[in-house]
């Protein structure tokens, strides 16, 4: 932001990221969404002011703030759909700007399953852990040896 200036942000946006990310866009994306859903591109801004509005307007970051949980849900809801073999086609109903007609725009139409993990694991912090137990049997940090002696036949 430069001088202190909201220039470009308006109100309306606050239901705008929602919407937006309800369907899973980025926040990073929200920027140009705007632009594309005013079919206007003096309207697009880049992330940094998506992030300036979010740290500087209330009602923005609270709008942000649903945005991501209705963001988290679509990608729930997408998961839990393939992982059962039961992927819809999800798809982004908007209204042209101009002519006001419906325009259908199709988000999956199939479930790559390393696709989404790596989804998660980028937008919510998912990550792979591995557990290791450092703690012998009895409880302590003392590692246990265990000593074998070979017979070789020798015993009787």
């Amino acid at each position: 932001m430069t001088s202190g200036r909201l220039t470009k942000y308006r109100p309306e946006y606050c239901n705008d990221i929602i919407d937006h990310m309800a369907m899973g866009g980025s926040i990073e994306g929200f920027g140009a969404y705007i632009g594309e859903k005013y079919n206007d591109r003096s309207r697009a801004v880049g992330r940094q002011s998506v992030y300036d509005w979010a740290n500087t307007i209330p009602e923005f970051k609270e709008a942000k703030d649903i945005a991501m949980a209705y963001s988290r849900k679509f990608f729930d809801d997408l998961g839990n759909s393939g992982m059962a073999g039961q992927l819809k086609r999800v798809s982004r109903e908007t209204l042209h700007p101009d002519s006001g007609r419906k325009e259908t725009k199709f988000v999956a139409a199939y479930f790559n399953d390393k696709a989404w993990a790596m989804n998660m694991k980028n937008r919510f912090g998912w990550r792979d852990r591995t557990e290791l137990d450092h703690k012998s049997s009895d409880g302590t940090m003392k590692p246990q040896v265990i000593l074998t002696i070979p017979d070789n036949g020798k015993s009787k």
